[in-house]
């Protein structure tokens, strides 16, 4: 480990929690931007000669992913990750045989590319010839993988018992929308009533342990209260709220009005978060920012002009990939 990198308390919490209770199937559920990624690198890192380790795979929740989750490994522990995915001139990925002697620990691929094609076999196949039973595996954002579709059928298929040695799942909210189980057979749920369970962690690092910490910035959530109307083909519904939706169709169809770019909602909430911005402003606060985050990148182009014609405030907009028309975009009013 570079002499330039610091642990967190946590993370060697976390650590040592890991190595005292060293399961096939670990739960670190630890919330964004405590720095997982360092946590679950550490403990490969730290055990891989103890346990004999060969390989290091890890799956993570988007393409673009891949090269920064690498680029972390060789950066804060000098572990080598293939992040290229299928290679043309070979027409598939490499298998460890021939990355090992290369200088890597494992590779990096994608929920995605696990589901591509026959990759999930291919890799089974893989990882079974010289490296069975060798393998560290890290399923980051495991929430992604519902056992009853294809990002959780292709891990069950990719990494069977047979295959990992042990597997660390991280995710900083291990539950679904949909309400599905998270990979069901490895992680741990308990029923709190009829038809519905939760997912425990091995570990947890809550929000509220990183703001004591002071590894994020205080913090507050604010409601927004109203009525307001949302059209479903030719009917249209007036006078709803988020608590009066009776069904899940209802409610997805009162946040999509809620956060339509060109709504009222919309509307009031960015000339109160502008409000409030100047007011923390004069108190001292310069860096005061408001941060929006919306679905895609044609809503950030529509929302930065929203938030020009109603505050003359210009905001930068970030995106993860200018390519992909259906990225999750952020962007900042600064």
């Amino acid at each position: 480990m570079p002499s330039c990198f610091l642990l967190r308390d946590w993370q060697e919490r976390f650590v040592r929690a890991y190595q005292t209770n060293l399961k096939k199937n670990f739960l670190l559920e630890a919330c964004t931007s405590a720095g997982k990624t360092a946590g679950a690198l550490h403990a490969f890192d730290s055990l891989k000669s103890v346990l004999d380790w060969r390989f290091l795979v890890v799956v993570v929740p988007a393409e673009h992913l891949m090269r920064q989750y690498a680029q972390d490994a060789f950066n804060l522990f000098n572990i080598n990750l293939f992040y290229s995915g299928t290679v043309k001139s070979l027409g598939r990925l490499p298998t460890p045989e021939e990355l090992l002697p290369q200088g890597y620990h494992g590779l990096v691929v994608s929920y995605q590319w696990l589901t591509s094609l026959k990759n999930a076999n291919s890799l089974f196949n893989d990882l079974s010839r010289s490296v069975a039973g060798k393998v560290f595996l890290v399923l980051d954002e495991v929430h992604h993988a519902s056992c009853d579709l294809a990002f959780g059928r292709a891990c069950e298929t990719a990494f069977p018992d047979t295959i990992i040695s042990h597997r660390l799942m991280t995710s900083g909210t291990p539950f679904r929308s949909d309400n599905k189980r998270i990979l069901g057979n490895w992680l741990t749920y308990v029923q709190l009533e009829q038809n519905t369970y939760q997912c425990i962690p091995d570990f947890r690092y809550t929000l509220a342990d990183a703001l004591s910490d002071q590894i994020i910035p205080p913090f507050s959530f604010v409601t927004m209260e109203g009525e307001f109307a949302y059209r479903r083909g030719i009917a249209v519904y007036n006078g709803r709220t988020f608590l009066n939706a009776s069904d899940e169709q209802q409610l997805t169809d009162a946040l999509n009005t809620a956060i339509h770019v060109e709504g009222d909602w919309v509307k009031e909430a960015i000339l109160w978060a502008h409000k409030r911005m100047q007011r923390d402003r004069a108190k001292g606060l310069p860096e005061c920012a408001t941060y929006v985050r919306v679905p895609t990148i044609l809503a950030a182009r529509q929302m930065k002009e929203r938030i020009l014609h109603l505050t003359s405030e210009n905001a930068l907009v970030v995106v993860s990939r200018d390519d992909e028309s259906d990225s999750n975009t952020n962007f900042q009013c600064l």
